[in-house]
C-alpha cells in the first residue's frame, strides 16, 4: 500500500543515485518538497490552537475530530521517519539546507532592523543582502 503523503518517486521502490547522476537532483528536489509538506502537516495538526480548541471542547464530534487529526499527525510524522530509514544522507542534508535557509530568513530581517534603524544606509544594505540572496537562490 502506498502511503497517502508517499509523492510520485514513492510509488517506485529506493533508488539511490550517485550524486554526479543526472536523476540525483531531481530525487533530492522531491525529497525536499515531500519532507517540506509532511513537516508542514504534520505542524498544522499537532501545534495548532485548532487542536487545542477541541482538547478543550471535548463534545463527541471534537473527540471524533481529534481522534483523526492525530491518526494523520502519526502518519504525516511516519512518513518522515521512513523518508530518514530511507536515505539517511539526503534526509541529512534536507536537515542541514532548513536549518541554513532559517539563519538567512534570520539575517535578512537583522539587516532590515540595521537599515530601518538608520545604522546603514541602502547601498550598505544592498551590500550585505547581496550574499544572503544569492545563497537563498
Amino acid at each position: 500500500m502506498v502511503h497517502p503523503l508517499a509523492p510520485a518517486f514513492s510509488l517506485h521502490p529506493p533508488q539511490s543515485f550517485p550524486p554526479h547522476h543526472p536523476h540525483s537532483a531531481q530525487l533530492s528536489e522531491k525529497l525536499l518538497l515531500a519532507c517540506e509538506t509532511a513537516l508542514a502537516y504534520y505542524l498544522a495538526l499537532s501545534f495548532t490552537p485548532f487542536a487545542q480548541w477541541l482538547t478543550e471542547n471535548g463534545s463527541r464530534e471534537a473527540v471524533a475530530l481529534q481522534c483523526e487529526m492525530a491518526s494523520e499527525s502519526k502518519k504525516a510524522w511516519q512518513f518522515i521517519v521512513d523518508r530518514e530509514v530511507e536515505a539517511p544522507e539526503r534526509f541529512q542534508a534536507i536537515q542541514s539546507y532548513r536549518a541554513a535557509m532559517a539563519v538567512m530568513h534570520q539575517q535578512v530581517g537583522f539587516v532590515g532592523e540595521l537599515y530601518q534603524s538608520g545604522m546603514i544606509d541602502e547601498a550598505e544594505r544592498e551590500m550585505m543582502e547581496e550574499p544572503i540572496g544569492m545563497l537563498r537562490g
